[in-house]
């Protein structure tokens, strides 16, 4: 006859192997470190693929705090804020326009290239498939102005980074009226020597990036009649700086 200490201690041990499983079986699904990162950012744009086998990872906090990592390597290159004109889009749309939603490429294109991100906004408007796309192609923008930041600040080359705006263009002009407007062109950039080395075309918002080596270049804005026009201007790039230019074509309205 076996004792009852003996006969409670086999108990407890067959009553083990349902405690544990029980546990197991109640234990919650964590998310993993990258969905808790796609919570807590404001937008998280990922691209991966291509012939050479790229892994980018744009993070984008609310005030316009990024991160710029190489996901295939783990390593971060680049942190810090978007520049002026970028971190004023991004808020826009970020807080006014867009809310909360999920995009992926369906297909992977010429370039091979899968892209995803999420977008974590505080507006209403559900943007449409095209608006969705666009913000696709505005993120890996900004991700390769960035790559390029970078490269500046590891003082490998300079950069120029511009805005072109066009003015007047109001008939009338009036105090407290903003008579100013971002503009579109194509820029000519000679060397010391005048050769034509690149031309820029600018973004929709009137916005430009061009790295250089160090030396003194010409702006040309090109301009196909007679108005809207702009003059040349002379810039100086220093390796390991980025250097803002402002061009303004005038519109001839007088």
């Amino acid at each position: 006859m076996k004792s009852p200490m003996f006969l409670g201690l086999m108990l407890v041990i067959l009553a083990l192997p349902v405690t544990i499983s029980s546990a197991i079986a109640n234990k919650p699904n964590r998310p993993t470190p990258s969905e808790t990162q796609e919570k807590q950012a404001a937008v998280v744009w990922e691209r991966s693929g291509g012939i050479a086998g790229i892994c980018q990872r744009l993070t984008l906090r609310s005030s316009a705090a990024y991160v710029l990592e190489d996901c295939r390597k783990q390593t971060v290159v680049s942190r810090g804020d978007l520049p002026e004109g970028d971190r004023t889009e991004f808020k826009k749309l970020l807080l006014k326009q867009y809310g909360q939603f999920q995009w992926q490429s369906s297909n992977q294109g010429a370039d091979m290239f899968n892209d995803r991100y999420t977008f974590n906004g505080r507006g209403a408007q559900k943007p449409t498939l095209a608006q969705q796309e666009a913000l696709n192609q505005k993120f890996a923008q900004w991700a390769g102005q960035l790559v390029q930041r970078a490269q500046v600040q590891q003082g490998k080359q300079g950069m120029i980074e511009g805005q072109v705006t066009l003015s007047p263009t109001c008939p009338v002009q009036k105090p407290g009226i903003d008579c100013t407007r971002p503009y579109q062109s194509a820029i000519a950039v000679l060397d010391s020597q005048n050769h034509l080395i690149a031309q820029i075309q600018t973004d929709v918002a009137g916005r430009f990036q061009l790295l250089l080596n160090p030396g003194t270049y010409t702006l040309e804005p090109e301009s196909e009649q007679a108005y809207p026009r702009a003059a040349s201007q002379k810039v100086t790039v220093v390796k390991g700086q980025v250097l803002p230019v402002k061009i303004t074509y005038d519109s001839g309205i007088r």
